[in-house]
């Protein structure tokens, strides 16, 4: 089932007196979208649902994952494959599907269950009563949505302070709804710990069940749609992965219950972000200690050394970007002569090259579906793709450099504007200092804007990464 979880952070995690003033709030009960936008998302995703269909999409393959786990612990396929089938429309209708570029995708959330039955077939192995068969299955028309409720309440996060007191405080009043008595206290102590295991399952699937690179790619969606910036995002994985020492008990109880491969992947990808923050910390320091600086150069597309390719294509397939053009296309653009490439380089012996950003005329490229440029044709226009850095250089004006460079060269070039797609909330900041910037589509949920600056208004360019 669809669930705005943007949407129900929001609810758990104001102060008292704004949650006085919420009315109450069913996650399972969102307001209606337009037809017309459903037709749309699901139109868009045909090719995916063609891909799904036949069987050879990574989220079919998870569908099948998920029925056959429902066999084993004697769930109705047939329900099964009919709850998978409503979820996916959901996603795709309300615009979740496999092209959105956040982290609560179709991807994630069967990740989750699929998952989740992992852990459950294992604890009930290791602990026979770890759940009853009434956790486990649930027929059509005989969920009480009261307690569904409550157990979402459960998964929100941090658990803690005041999201936690107005969480418990819900709870208490949908078991109340849902007829437990007051002094039932086992069995509401028993749908609380569901609720714990169910959050900590939903945390850490995707970081079981994949290597460090598919770990990187899931933290990349996951600061995308909480609007961080890149450069912080090994921190905050280290982070998020130390909280999880303070729910240490029902982990440990998920991590024994899964396959062993699954297990070990967690920890190395808990090491992995780990031993890639420490880098980022030693670069820094070097380079705010002016041990080490960055410059831009522009470089000549007539001619770009084999070299220089091959370390910008690694970087290209190391840093996925939202929008970017197939490798084929991408390479062959390198060496276009209307493309401007401007490279971030350290002032070594070497000028070791850590970022890049390149682009050109707005007509080479092919936008996102429903974004409209009256610019095209009239050859004014530069297209500039995703900056890319590599993260440990990220948070130290490279950026600035970068997109500085590129503009100064697009004006060089007798451009009048830049266009380019960019997280929603850096549109904004960028508008709120000053910079003659609009916004010429917009795309929801994942906010990844198409925007237009006018080059001749922009007298200190500031980077839009």
């Amino acid at each position: 089932m669809y669930i705005n979880h943007e949407r129900l952070s929001y609810r758990v995690s104001g102060n008292e007196e704004d949650m006085k003033k919420q009315p109450r709030f069913n996650p399972l009960a969102e307001e209606a979208i337009p037809r017309w936008y459903e037709f749309y998302k699901r139109v868009k995703l045909l090719p995916w649902w063609i891909r799904y269909n036949v069987g050879i999409a990574r989220e079919s393959i998870l569908k099948d994952k998920i029925i056959e786990l429902c066999k084993n612990i004697g769930l109705n396929n047939t329900h099964a494959r009919r709850l998978i089938r409503h979820a996916v429309s959901e996603f795709s209708k309300n615009g979740l599907g496999s092209d959105y570029y956040g982290y609560h995708n179709i991807n994630h959330e069967l990740e989750v269950t699929y998952f989740t039955l992992l852990a459950i077939i294992g604890l009930q192995k290791k602990y026979e009563n770890r759940f009853n068969q009434k956790d486990i299955e649930t027929q059509p028309f005989k969920i009480d949505l009261d307690i569904v409720i409550a157990l979402i309440h459960r998964t929100a996060y941090p658990f803690k302070d005041s999201i936690a007191e107005y969480a418990r405080k819900r709870m208490s009043d949908l078991f109340t709804e849902a007829g437990i008595p007051e002094n039932d206290i086992n069995t509401r102590k028993h749908y609380e710990e569901l609720g714990w295991f169910l959050s900590i399952c939903d945390r850490i699937a995707g970081y079981c069940l994949g290597n460090f690179e598919y770990s990187k790619e899931l933290a990349r969606l996951n600061a995308h749609a909480m609007g961080w910036h890149p450069s912080i995002i090994n921190e905050n994985s280290v982070n998020y992965f130390a909280a999880l020492k303070e729910e240490k008990s029902v982990l440990e109880q998920v991590l024994q219950a899964i396959p062993e491969e699954f297990k070990k992947n967690f920890y190395d990808n808990v090491a992995g972000f780990r031993e890639a923050w420490e880098n980022e910390v030693q670069i820094r320091a070097m380079l705010r200690r002016k041990e080490l600086n960055l410059v831009t150069a522009v470089e000549n597309t007539d001619y770009v050394p084999t070299n220089l390719i091959n370390s910008i294509m690694k970087m290209h397939k190391e840093i996925h970007a939202p929008i970017s053009p197939n490798e084929v296309d991408f390479k062959k653009s390198l060496c276009a002569k209307e493309t401007i490439l401007i490279t971030l380089r350290t002032n070594t012996q070497s000028g070791h090259v850590v970022g890049y950003v390149n682009g050109g005329p707005l007509e080479r490229y092919k936008l996102r579906r429903g974004t409209y440029d009256e610019n095209f044709g009239r050859k004014n226009t530069v297209y500039m793709e995703w900056i890319r850095i590599k993260p440990e250089y990220l948070g130290e004006t490279g950026g600035h450099l970068l997109r500085s460079g590129f503009l100064n060269e697009a004006r060089r070039r007798r451009y009048e504007f830049v266009s380019s797609y960019v997280h929603r909330d850096v549109i904004a900041n960028r508008m709120n200092k000053g910079e003659s910037i609009e916004t010429v589509q917009k795309y929801d949920p994942d906010k990844l804007d198409y925007y237009r600056a006018n080059l001749s208004k922009l007298v200190r360019p500031m980077p839009l990464v």
